[in-house]
């Protein structure tokens, strides 16, 4: 009997041990808590699982303390932090639910699937995914540098690309998910790995509060960890309580003035019912309002309150004030720190406006708002008797696209209310908007040559004022669209003969009507908007004469032909010029900036592309060049005559006129969307004329046989190598262009050609190239050419005679100058694959009367070390005084003084005063004159020698 009691309580325990192990978690684990945790309050957290990075138990990637810091900044929610440990043969799957009851069951947890996550860098990036999809435990996948096939896991639970083409768009959306991967990692490009799998999902095109794709430049190392961990810990928080708050913030008058001492504002902030989820009780929440200068990251004042949450309950102060210690248009911006998390509610436009003054009356600020869709308003009764605006809503034009635009976004039309909160909004919001407002004009203000100024409307639009017609942009006189594009144009009409509508002294009415055709942005999104003397105009034009950097026109034919015109046309093009140009002999790199798709030659204005070449410069990120800003048609994609007016026509005329480099290895491409693909196709077809090629959210995909994709699969990797090469795309890009860029980066990577890609947070806009435009053009503007190793000593001499109606150059260079030949590899494109080098030769005519003039000729030098060049004198423009000699200077691939001038022949034959014109009697009869003189010495020299 004491034996079989024995046995049988044995056997017992043996059971409740089983029973226990079965109840509990099988994988050893590490945990940590937020600050603040207490178990004995009714808070609730998210949880974290971080897998470990080599699969297994071993992760050095430090996301574990990361989440840590990334907490305790705000950057991230107060979350559960828990690190699992496997072993070979675990059923993974089972042991994360384990484990999961058995946190569930220990921790204050929200236990709700959209409330956890699975993480982890390396192997653990890929069992995030691999685990995360084939369970309903979690509603959250992260992989940061995943290992998506080259790890031990991937016989058991698969591929993850496969599974995520399998769930489409739909399934796959049903979770929020982040993966990234650096540029150089190991495992970026490989077959089934991150940028596969970033081709499917950008595929899907999910806005980015459900997926994050990016491959980030850089490499896998600490510092881009703690990037990739603060922006998962910022979009889980977002995911998870972003609906959770709400709030709006407002300032009690549209425009304020340096006068002012303080800033009435006022904000609403509505907490959600899903507060409950995380709080069985009120909890404590700082709200703030923040006062940031122009460029929004400065904070220059703010205002904070401690206050108590409730479920449902909303939070408002209709009376606040703060101190103005803005000197600018900046914004306010509300902000809450709730659970731990600090979340941006919203912001609101803070307007400086100047006082009216006889030279300008600023119009910046609130104008009443009304978008009509397709109808069409009296405008000149809006503007003289017609009152009812003023039952419109206010908006505050000239800061940005449509969307800060529209002041009534739960307006009539249905798009308003569909799309308000859609990446696509700007491009939905197609058709008319009328902006009217009232201001005062000084007595004594200056209308003689006074210019009304509205800026820049997408994509047109027109002005009245007091019920008379001033002008528009891209519109006929009756307000029909001509067709062409008008968004980047600068709108600013002179009143000239409408001087007299202005009521001097009074009331003024102006109204705007701005019309988006479609094809991307839509709205009134830039000043300067104003009345204005005509000597403040000049002031403040951004379209006043820059000399260095300006319009200037090509005399095409290859522009006619693309427009279908017989002869030629004069074709616009920009030119910014160093600014140095003008106090130095130097000679250039060029770059070519093709515009986009629906676009002109003037867009890159209005990104102040000027601004960004001066400060990256002045920066040292790369040295000064000339650029050239193109015009074509706004649908050329850069082919055909567009592209031979490039090459046969526009480089030429540059390099005659300007001091650019004239050599492949210094000329350059670049240009966005419809332009990106056109750098690509210009460049990589015309290895004689280029090397360089920078793409920004390139439409590769549209470039057909000029596609830098279709050019990298047929030609060889020595000919790809030859160019360097930069492209980079948005994650959210509306055309999904990030598609074809990753393929070539793919395509790139296997051929072993270096390149400049990175995917990133953005959209097809210029908000998203503008922030990367300088570095992206360092790294193929630097990495070009580099000719430090060839010979630095004069490698030219420079001989000459003359006559009176030709000047014979003769060149001759040292063998050491074909250190300097450019060698072009083999290839469909490729004409000459020893062209030599060509080297520009300016020959300056000195005259008796100190006067000169200039010839300019280029000289390229080959096999054939000697070259001769005559210039026709009688083509020259010439004085009437005394040719006295002639000098030279030749500058080799921008290096100056490279040659000796070295005479062979005084300059006695021309000693006579040279005809004024082209006149050939003129020349044959001092010719005559002069041959009758040498005759003569000759006889007396005979007679002398004879006595």
């Amino acid at each position: 009997m004491q034996k079989g009691k024995l046995l049988a309580l044995v056997m017992a325990l043996v059971l409740m041990l089983a029973v226990a192990a079965s109840a509990g978690a099988a994988v050893a684990y590490d945990y940590r808590l937020p600050d603040g945790y207490d178990a004995s309050k009714d808070i609730k957290y998210p949880v974290v699982y971080i897998l470990p990075q080599n699969g297994y138990d071993k992760d050095t990637s430090a996301i574990y303390d990361k989440f840590k810091d990334a907490m305790a900044d705000g950057t991230g929610m107060g979350m559960i932090l828990v690190k699992p440990q496997f072993e070979k043969g675990m059923d993974l799957n089972a042991e994360l639910d384990a484990l999961v009851a058995v946190i569930d069951g220990k921790f204050n947890t929200i236990a709700d699937p959209a409330y956890r996550t699975l993480i982890g860098t390396g192997t653990g990036g890929y069992l995030a995914y691999a685990l995360g999809l084939n369970s309903n435990t979690f509603g959250n996948l992260a992989s940061i540098n995943g290992n998506f096939v080259d790890n031990a896991w991937y016989a058991t639970y698969g591929d993850v690309l496969t599974k995520i083409k399998n769930l489409g768009s739909s399934g796959f959306g049903k979770y929020y998910t982040y993966m990234d991967a650096p540029v150089d990692g190991t495992w970026t490009n490989m077959a089934g790995s991150s940028n596969d799998i970033g081709e499917v999902t950008i595929n899907f095109g999910l806005l980015p509060n459900v997926h994050e794709y990016t491959v980030r430049l850089g490499k896998y190392d600490n510092a881009f960890v703690t990037e990739s961990v603060n922006r998962v810990a910022d979009r889980l928080t977002n995911n998870m309580i972003g609906g959770l708050v709400s709030g709006t913030v407002s300032l009690d008058k549209g425009i304020y003035t340096a006068a002012d001492a303080t800033l009435g504002a006022n904000y609403s902030v509505k907490i959600g019912d899903a507060l409950t989820q995380f709080a069985g009780s009120d909890v404590k929440v700082n709200v703030t309002v923040s006062v940031k200068d122009g460029s929004g990251k400065t904070v220059v004042s703010k205002t904070d309150s401690n206050l108590t949450a409730t479920a449902g309950a909303t939070l408002a102060n209709d009376d606040l004030t703060i101190a103005n210690k803005a000197t600018e248009t900046g914004s306010v911006e509300l902000t809450i720190e709730i659970l731990g998390a600090k979340i941006s509610l919203g912001t609101a436009n803070l307007i400086f406006s100047q006082a009216a003054t006889a030279d300008a009356v600023d119009l910046m600020g609130d104008w009443y708002f009304n978008y009509v869709g397709t109808k069409r308003l009296d405008m000149a009764a809006l503007s003289s008797t017609d009152t009812s605006y003023k039952s419109w809503a206010v908006g505050q034009p000239g800061l940005d696209w449509w969307v800060k635009g529209f002041a009534d976004l739960d307006g009539n039309h249905p798009l308003l209310s569909r799309y308000a909160n859609s990446s696509w909004f700007n491009y939905m919001i197609t058709g008319t908007a009328y902006y009217v407002r009232e201001f005062t004009v000084p007595a004594n203000f200056k209308l003689d040559g006074a210019v009304i100024s509205v800026g820049y409307l997408d994509d047109r639009g027109e002005v009245y004022i007091n019920g008379k017609r001033i002008g528009g942009t891209g519109v006929t006189e009756t307000g029909a669209s001509t067709g062409d594009s008008a968004w980047e144009k600068y709108s600013a009409f002179e009143l000239g003969e409408n001087e007299s509508v202005i009521n001097l002294g009074g009331k003024n009415t102006i109204v705007v009507r701005c019309h988006n055709d479609g094809m991307g942005g839509g709205g009134w999104y830039a000043g300067p908007i104003g009345l204005y003397s005509a000597e403040e105009f000049e002031k403040i034009n951004p379209d006043a004469y820059d000399p260095h950097f300006y319009e200037e026109t090509l005399t095409s034919k290859y522009a006619a032909s693309a427009l279908g015109k017989s002869g030629t046309i004069e074709n616009p093009y920009l030119i910014y010029l160093p600014e140095d140009y003008y106090e130095t002999d130097r000679y250039y790199p060029t770059m070519y900036l093709l515009h986009q798709f629906n676009s002109t030659h003037t867009s890159y204005k209005t990104d102040a592309v000027n601004d960004l070449i001066n400060d990256a410069v002045a920066k040292g990120l790369f040295s000064e060049m000339i650029v050239v800003v193109p015009n074509s048609e706004e649908s050329s994609w850069w082919t055909g005559d567009w592209m031979t007016m490039i090459t046969d026509e526009l480089i030429p005329h540059i390099e005659m006129n300007y001091r650019a480099i004239p050599d492949a290895r210094y000329r350059l491409t670049a240009g966005c969307s419809m332009g990106g693909q056109g750098a690509f196709g210009v460049a990589l077809r015309n290895p004689d004329y280029f090397t360089g090629a920078v793409s920004f959210f390139g439409a590769f995909s549209m470039g057909g046989a000029a596609s830098p994709n279709t050019i990298a699969n047929k030609e060889s990797a020595e000919y790809m190598d030859y160019f360097k090469m930069a492209f980079i795309c948005g994650n959210q890009d509306m055309y999904k262009f990030g598609i074809p860029a990753i393929q070539l980066n793919q395509q790139l990577e296997a051929m072993g050609v270096d390149h400049y890609f990175f995917i990133e947070n953005g959209e097809h806009n210029s908000a998203f190239y503008v922030p990367y435009f300088q570095d992206t053009v360092a790294y193929v503007r630097n990495n070009m050419y580099d000719d430090t190793n060839a010979s630095a000593k004069k490698l030219i001499k420079v001989m000459y005679s003359a006559t009176e109606d030709t000047l014979t150059t003769t060149l001759v260079a040292d063998k050491a100058i074909r250190d300097y030949y450019l060698t072009v590899p083999a290839s469909s494109y490729t004409k000459d694959t020893n062209p030599g080098v060509t080297v520009p030769v300016v020959a300056t005519l000195h005259y008796s009367d100190k006067s000169t003039e200039e010839v300019k000729f280029f000289v390229t030098f080959d096999e054939n070390l000697t070259q001769t060049v005559e210039t026709d004198l009688t083509k020259v423009a010439r004085t009437t005084k005394h040719l006295t000699k002639v000098t030279y200077d030749t500058q080799l691939l921008g290096r100056e003084n490279v040659s000796d001038s070295s005479k062979v022949e005084t300059l006695e034959v021309l000693d006579y005063e040279l005809p004024s014109t082209g006149d050939n009697s003129n020349i044959l009869f001092f010719a005559a004159l002069l041959m009758a003189s040498v005759i003569g010495m000759v006889i007396v020299s005979k007679k002398k020698a004879s006595c």
